[in-house]
Formats: structure tokens, sequence, C-alpha cells
């Protein structure tokens, strides 16, 4: 309940670690210095006016739909309001004490979250960062049905076998409703209790205890140099990440909203509700596209539609909006009792709307592509941009058929009423000879067989030249 000691007024210590309030604690100050100052070769310091003006007064709940100590007032009091300028004879429901700043720190704490956002957009969920992730978890399981975590705890020899406290049952409340979940073969001791099954999978080794101990980052150099042959597919695509040759991002579409809550355009509300799976069938759908004698196929296990979503702190809200400030005639009375405490306020957003940005939530979808195949990457974004294309002339109205395929035909490379623009979604068209040719066949009517200059050049040439001598004229 956030208490936990007979003093209610010490509530304000756990916002020091974990701030439920504005999520502006000491626990984000540290780790984002630390990873400022390695990922990014920065300075890295630790802002110490966060320490230094840091005070404790009361602020009004910021939550108080689901905070535990407002929710049945809230609940009971909708309609009611407590105003900033309550005195403080006055009751104090609604009020916690909490960890609050003088008004000039509001630049400090908008540069805070700032920050924030920028780390999780440029380091925690880069592409290259979440595309090794993929890799890592595809690894795992693969080796997930053919490595076992031990679950004994066998001691280290110089004690006793009684001693070590473990006895192979369950013998609390808490083992026994983990062990239902154990893939276990479902027998039971004397006792009625079900035994504790002396190995678990990866993927559930966080069921106990002693097998989560046992899975470290080494996990990967267990399926290295196991030779069984069931875990081959596991040890090649561990050598293809310790290669650095990673999933590669192929596509990318940013889902607009202009507050952050609902989604402005039609089809992009619909791509964002779309489940992952719907998204990877409709564009493997798109793939019927034949090259030359070769057919380019996309399979299911070749996409990974990962749906991004960031903020600053407090999803589409402004996260300052959630601290409390005191102005500076009230910074005389922190020395005050707890019950005579100055009341802190939201800042007015006109006070800082310089630094506010235009949106707090980021929605983006992304596609990564598990082949190494440059062709089946540069095939996979082609493919993706005209499922992207099928959803908007679906959602306008243009066509009510659910799937509409614009490579359905082999295209002839050396047909000239082709225009270059045909693949225009894909950056690396130029890769593909067909669509190369396609490029320079129609570069010939645009050019000079002489000159690689336009002629829309040439001809201002001549214009300004024309200009220069009836100036120099008298």
């Amino acid at each position: 309940n956030y208490i936990g000691r007979p003093n209610t007024n010490k509530e304000f210590l756990y916002d020091i670690v974990s701030n439920r309030h504005s999520g502006l604690d000491f626990d984000k100050v540290d780790y984002l210095a630390r990873d400022e100052r390695r990922a990014f070769g920065t300075d890295g310091q630790v802002d110490a006016l966060f320490i230094e003006n840091a005070h404790v007064a009361w602020g009004k709940c910021s939550n108080p739909s689901k905070c535990f100590k407002c929710k049945h007032m809230y609940h009971r009091n909708q309609h009611m309001k407590m105003s900033s300028s309550t005195n403080c004879s006055q009751s104090k429901e609604g009020l916690h004490l909490m960890i609050c700043y003088p008004e000039k720190m509001v630049q400090n704490a908008m540069n805070f979250f700032q920050s924030r956002f920028r780390n999780h957009e440029k380091l925690y969920t880069h592409a290259t960062t979440n595309a090794a992730c993929y890799m890592v978890c595809d690894i795992l399981l693969l080796a997930d049905p053919w490595i076992k975590l031990s679950t004994k705890n066998e001691g280290d020899g110089t004690e006793d076998a009684s001693d070590t406290g473990y006895t192979g049952t369950c013998s609390s409340a808490t083992e026994q409703d983990q062990s239902s979940y154990l893939p276990v073969n479902g027998k039971k001791d004397a006792s009625g209790t079900s035994s504790i099954p002396h190995s678990l999978p990866i993927s559930r080794a966080n069921l106990h205890p002693e097998s989560y101990l046992r899975l470290k980052d080494s996990i990967l150099d267990i399926i290295s140099a196991n030779d069984d042959p069931n875990l081959k597919p596991a040890r090649v695509l561990l050598n293809r990440f310790r290669s650095h040759k990673i999933y590669k991002k192929v596509a990318e579409e940013a889902i607009v909203s202009s507050d952050g809550k609902t989604l402005d355009i039609l089809w992009q509300r619909e791509l964002w509700n779309m489940p992952q799976n719907e998204i990877c069938s409709q564009i493997v759908k798109c793939g019927q596209f034949k090259k030359k004698d070769s057919l380019i196929q996309l399979h299911l296990d070749d996409i990974i539609v990962e749906k991004r979503q960031i903020h600053h702190g407090m999803k589409a809200e402004n996260p300052v909006n959630f601290m409390r400030f005191l102005p500076k005639s009230q910074l005389s009375k922190l020395r005050e009792v707890p019950e005579h405490l100055p009341i802190a306020h939201m800042m007015d957003e006109k006070e800082y709307e310089c630094s506010i940005p235009r949106a707090f939530l980021q929605r983006t979808v992304r596609i990564y592509c598990r082949a190494y195949s440059r062709d089946t990457c540069d095939f996979l974004t082609t493919c993706f941009f005209q499922f992207i294309t099928n959803l908007q002339k679906r959602t306008a109205g243009v066509n009510n058929y659910p799937f509409d395929n614009d490579f359905d035909e082999v295209v002839d490379p050396n047909d000239d009423s082709i225009g270059p623009n045909l693949l225009s979604q894909s950056p690396t068209r130029e890769s593909n000879d067909m669509y190369a040719s396609s490029q320079h066949s129609y570069s010939h009517h645009t050019y000079d067989d002489d000159e690689n200059e336009p002629r829309s050049k040439r001809s201002r040439k001549a214009l300004f030249s024309h200009l220069r001598q009836s100036l120099d004229s008298p």
C-alpha cells in the first residue's frame, strides 16, 4: 500500500526510487545519465539540481482513479475538484506528501523527459537493437525443446544435505501454484503434493528460482558447445548472430496522431489495430511476383512485424503536468511539521510552451526480414508498401475487393513504356536488373546522347549569357 511504516507521512520515501506520481525518480536519472555516457560518448552527468532542489510538500494526486488512497474518494466524488489554493487547515483528502520542486525547475524537468524519449528512440528501441533482440529470441526458441536447466540445489559440499533446505516437494502454497504450470509427469508423492521436476526448459526457467539463476548470458555458449543434432538450427543462427549478420529492418511506417490518443487517418488506424499475424499474411499475398525464370517467395517466417510505441513517460500526456511545483514565496514554509507544509500546484503549460513538443507519443510499424538475401529484403520492402497501397484503396472506397496485386504479370524489361517509378517504394530498386534496365531506357528520353546534362539547364545558361551581354552593351 506504499505505506509500510507506522508513520503514514513517510509515503514520499517510495517516490525517491520509483515515483508513481510523475515518473521522475533517481533510478531513471541515474540510468539515463549512465546510458548516455556509454552509448553516445557524452558527459552523462546527473543533473545535481534534481537533488539539491527536491522538497517534500503536499500535492494533489495526479491519478486519483488508480491511486490506492484516493480511488474510493474519486469514484464517490467525481464531480468535486479540489482547488490548488486549498488552505492547510482544510481537509487533506486527495493530497499526498510527494517530492516537489521549485517553479524554476520546470525547464529541467521537461529536458529530463525529452532525454528519456531520445534514449528510447535512439538506443533502447533502435532498429538494430530490436533486430538483435528478435534474433536472440529465435535462438532460444529453437533451443528450448532440447535445453534443460536443473532445479536442484546440491549445495557447495561444506554442509550436510539436510541443511540445504531443499526437500524436492512443493512445501509452500507458492510452489504448489507454480507446479501446476510446470511440464511435469503429473505424479504425486504419498502426501498428495506434486513433485518439482528435476529440470525445466528455457521458456519456463522463471518458475523455479534454481533454474532461473542458471539462465544467464552463458546460455548461448551452452547452445554453441552442444553437439546435439537437434540444436543445429539454433547453432547456425547463433553463428550468424555472432557474425553480426542480424535481421534487417526493411520498412517503417509512422502512424500519425494529432493528440497522441486518436489516430486521424483511417487506413493507419486500421493498420495499427490489425493483428500482426494478419499483416504478415497480407504481405505474403503481395509476393506473387516472378523474376525471370525464378520465383521469389515470401514465407510467414521471413517477416517480423513490430508495433513500436515510445513516449515521454506518461504515454500521450505531458509528464510535467503530473509533477507539482512550489512558488518561491512558499519555500520558506518547507521546515514546518508535515501537517503545515505548503501545497504545491501544477505548472501552467504557458510558462514553458516553447519547450513542449508537438506530441508526447510516437507510434511506428516496422517490418524486419529474417532472410539474409538482399533480393528477399528488397522484395519484402516492395510487398509491404504494396500492402499499404491496397489498404489505402480499401479504406478510401476505391475498390471493394479485399486484395489487389499489381505484380501478377511478368514484366518485359525491354518495354520502354514502363516508367521509372513502378517500384518507387523500394529504396534499392536499382539493384534489380529489370528495373535498372527500365531506368536506363527511360533516361534515354530525358538526356542527350552527347552530354549527360539536362536540356533545361543548358537553356538557362543561354538565357543568362544573353542577359549578361545585354547588360554590358551601352
